[in-house]
């Protein structure tokens, strides 16, 4: 609030009460429109060409490394509609499933659906009257395979058992669970991304005898999605960001699953649904895009690509081709404000680079392959005819080239490929990051399973966020790795050349290369900063030795090398037995809002393949905020405690969730060939810490000019995942 009153004093007169007046027009224009979407259907029907192009060869794709095992249980839960959402284990999720509750949080949600008849009279209960009617026709498709289909509930949080409302407006969604504890609006988001159908379409290629079971699943699931899910009502439609990412995921399964339809289950009809489906989510996007002037982030990156596969994928139609022209627009110009000159993403997270490097890399694929027809219309274009409130530039302004293809400026290409090697460099032998600020476990595609198979037993054991599940102890439970990056490391390599030497998913590198039609660029590597400046002794100092831990071996220094990235703030030292990463600070961090955490000069060290000392993770955002900062907090680190000092302070409760006043100030002063020294300043502290790789020990040097206790967390408090809880 002390931040808002000081910018509006701050502030001309003029320029404030042209805000209020943008805000009041705001507000009763979103009251119209609120009247009128709960008044009237508000879907497309009429869409003349459900003609989709198709970029993907299922034929081309190596599904080798999937094993039986895996794909069979996938493909059980995911038709027995049993999901794995963040954390919340394989739970079944219907109208009447009862959740088993989030840290002691249980909410009885219910449709309050008393018959389930085959006609669909049941959905009066989930859409209001006026969606009722095309509810009911896109839902009684279903009933041409099948009558047993057991609809999804779409609007509840799988955890807390909470519910949102499809008879409620899509920006009503949020005032509704606001502050309630324990209730998690990412839960029902994470579902309706729909990511389990393009690897649905995956499983039918492992299992060539559930072929036809997962096909007509992607049929059922598509048109209960579709049908009880309204465009404007609902919590599925109050992100722009699962609107994008829903789209894609729609997009490719369909791409996938029509390649393998010989008997016309995706008939005309259903296409012809699908198809005003798709393009009314990008009129949604066209008409929410997640835009501000002052910043823009991966919500905006997801509204674009979204509509970017909508577009590359329909054919023309009002609207569509200009939406393709803007979507590579502003694609080219969020990856250069978005990826720093390091390849490093903004947002200070490691898990949020891969999330945004998806995005980027599927999107860029797809522009790469676009077909003739489609480059054309970027061609030839009348930008004075685009009404939207962004701008769309003149054919002659754009930044990219329509040659034999599109051709991005080199300096973008160059950000590409040093995002993609970043990741590479910074990851550990097993293919796992360093949770450097926030991790959700998001995701553009999911498409090969990453992780292991456990019994349940084992995975109760394993996470505290599972105590109270009662499934049998001897069924199976797949955990998925969220923290190994080689998926996204290999999907770059479908587009980039010389990524790096990673074990790749052939999976993904050969869908991505489908896509670009082999179209691959080369990039600048980027060039690692050694800086030496003098650092100081200051009052108080300690010396740490990380020996005990560190079992007999060759020296920790054969094949020692040390990479920096002082944009995104990391720094790594790797050797044949050695893993340690340092966080330093993002430089270009707006860290009033952003994902950064407490870390500043914090590390995480791995010894021949095993986590000695770790970065906490996230867990949880607005479900818990006093859970979120403890995971955010200094007190988590591996760092020095100065009092009850934190690096950048937060407000407490649920606002401050997503804000942060930066204090702090990271230098990197030397950079040696076994040896690292740093420095932050924040509140009036000063904190220098020496990091030296010695044969068989770690030897670390804090000085600072306050007094101070040493925290290391030899996984005292740690999530692997988002709503996954170890310790």
């Amino acid at each position: 609030m002390a931040n808002i009153l000081a910018d509006i004093k701050n502030t001309p007169l003029k320029i404030v009460l042209q805000k209020a007046y943008a805000k009041f027009k705001d507000r009763l224009n979103d009251k119209k429109k609120r009247a009128f979407d709960t008044g009237n259907p508000t879907r497309t029907n009429n869409h003349p060409n459900p003609i989709y192009h198709s970029y993907v060869s299922l034929g081309a794709l190596n599904v080798d490394a999937i094993s039986k095992e895996t794909a069979t249980f996938l493909a059980d839960a995911y038709v027995d509609h049993r999901f794995n959402i963040l954390g919340s284990g394989w739970v079944k999720n219907a109208h009447d499933s009862e959740a088993v509750g989030f840290e002691g949080n249980v909410y009885l949600g219910s449709a309050e659906i008393d018959n389930y008849d085959v006609y669909g009279n049941w959905l009066r209960h989930v859409v209001t009257k006026k969606h009722y009617r095309a509810t009911k026709r896109i839902w009684t498709e279903i009933n041409r395979l099948t009558y047993d289909y057991i609809a999804i509930d779409w609007q509840k949080d799988l955890k807390s058992g909470y519910r949102w409302d499809a008879k409620a407006w899509y920006k009503d969604q949020f005032a509704m669970s606001y502050g309630l504890p324990g209730v998690d609006i990412k839960v029902p988001f994470e579902l309706c991304r729909l990511q389990h159908l393009p690897q649905m379409a995956i499983l039918a290629k492992v299992l060539p005898e559930r072929k036809d079971a997962l096909l007509k699943e992607f049929f059922y699931q598509s048109l209960d999605f579709i049908s009880t899910n309204p465009p404007r009502m609902g919590v599925c439609w109050s992100s722009s960001m699962e609107v994008g990412i829903r789209a894609a995921n729609l997009l490719l399964a369909y791409d996938l699953f029509t390649q393998m339809d010989t008997e016309d289950v995706l008939d005309s009809k259903f296409k012809a649904i699908f198809a005003n489906s798709m393009y009314d989510h990008g009129s949604h996007l066209m008409a929410n895009l997640e835009f501000k002037e002052s910043i823009t982030n991966n919500h905006y990156l997801a509204n674009i690509c979204g509509l970017l596969y909508i577009s590359a994928h329909l054919e023309d139609y009002p609207n569509i081709n200009g939406w393709l022209s803007f979507a590579i627009q502003e694609l080219v110009k969020e990856i250069d404000k978005q990826i720093l000159p390091d390849g490093g993403n903004f947002e200070s997270s490691t898990s949020y680079q891969r999330l945004s490097g998806e995005m980027i890399v599927y999107s860029v694929a797809l522009i790469r392959g676009l077909n003739r027809d489609k480059q054309k219309c970027l061609a030839d274009y009348d930008s004075k005819s685009w009404k939207y409130k962004q701008k769309l530039a003149p054919i002659e302004d754009q930044a990219y080239e329509i040659k034999d293809g599109i051709v991005f400026p080199k300096e973008i290409d160059d950000k590409i490929g040093k995002m993609i090697a970043l990741t590479e460099t910074i990851s550990k032998r097993n293919g796992e990051v360093p949770q450097i600020g926030d991790n959700d476990s998001g995701r553009f595609f999911t498409l090969t399973p990453c992780g292991e198979m456990m019994t349940y037993a084992e995975a109760k054991k394993k996470y505290l966020n599972l105590n109270n599940h009662s499934q049998n102890d001897e069924d199976l439970y797949w955990d998925e790795n969220t923290l190994d990056h080689r998926p996204f490391l290999s999907a770059g390599s479908g587009i980039v050349q010389k990524v790096g030497e990673v074990p790749l998913f052939e999976l993904e590198k050969m869908l991505v290369f489908e896509m670009a039609k082999g179209n691959k660029t080369s990039f600048e590597q980027y060039a690692y900063v050694s800086p030496n400046r003098n650092g100081e002794n200051l009052e108080h100092k300690q010396r740490t030795r990380i020996s005990d831990e560190i079992p007999p071996g060759n020296s920790l220094k054969e094949g020692l090398t040390i990479s920096t990235f002082p944009d995104l703030g990391v720094c790594v030292l790797k050797s044949n037995r050695l893993y340690l990463a340092v966080s330093f600070g993002n430089k270009h961090n707006l860290q009033y809002w952003t994902h950064t955490h407490n870390d500043k000069l914090s590390f995480e060290l791995n010894v021949d393949g095993k986590d000695l000392i770790v970065y906490p993770g996230t867990y949880v955002y607005t479900a818990l905020p006093e859970v979120r900062n403890e995971f955010r907090s200094v007190k988590s680190y591996n760092g020095v405690l100065v009092g009850n000092e934190e690096q950048n302070v937060w407000i407490d409760g649920v606002d401050g969730v997503f804000r942060t006043e930066g204090k702090t100030h990271c230098e990197m002063l030397v950079v040696k060939e076994d040896e690292v020294i740093l420095s932050v300043e924040y509140n009036g502290i000063k904190h220098i810490r020496n990091i030296k790789v010695e044969a068989d020990e770690i030897v670390i040097t804090d000085n600072c000019n306050k007094p101070f206790e040493l925290n290391f967390n030899r996984f005292r408090i740690y999530s692997n995942g988002y709503g996954k809880r170890l310790f």
